[in-house]
């Protein structure tokens, strides 16, 4: 059995090469998906951007939870990009609640983020 010196010593584990290339490719995926939600969004294609906008964040979660992302800061402004598009077409498409939802998410990693204060704000005044 190893110490814990050596282990230290001998430094992190290195990572699959299959592994790394997943990553790379899940996040190409995920950042193409987030264009072409932002696109069917602009052309009034709002069901069909959330449900793009959900799989690529799906993606961003798998990538956080393999620990295989290739870049963790552009992956977490990716993630807060896919929440606050969510949020905009749910609002959109009158879904407050889960608007709010979203705008928290983002809020809680960006807590200044002015497009989910004001989405939040919207909805909220939905609301009453």
């Amino acid at each position: 059995m190893e110490s814990g010196a050596a282990a230290v010593a001998r430094g992190p584990p290195i990572a699959d090469p299959e592994e790394v290339d997943e990553g790379k490719r899940k996040y190409t995926q995920a950042t193409q998906e987030k264009e072409e939600g932002n696109q069917l969004f602009t052309k009034g294609q709002v069901q069909e951007a959330i449900d793009i906008w959900r799989h690529a964040l799906k993606l961003c979660y798998e990538l956080s939870v393999s620990g295989t992302a290739p870049d963790a800061a552009a992956m977490g402004k990716l993630q807060v990009a896919l929440e606050s598009n969510i949020a905009a077409g749910l609002l959109k498409e009158g879904f407050y609640s889960r608007c709010i939802d979203h705008c928290e998410h983002v809020l809680q990693v960006d807590a200044d983020n002015e497009k989910a204060l004001l989405r939040m704000a919207k909805a909220h005044s939905e609301l009453q």
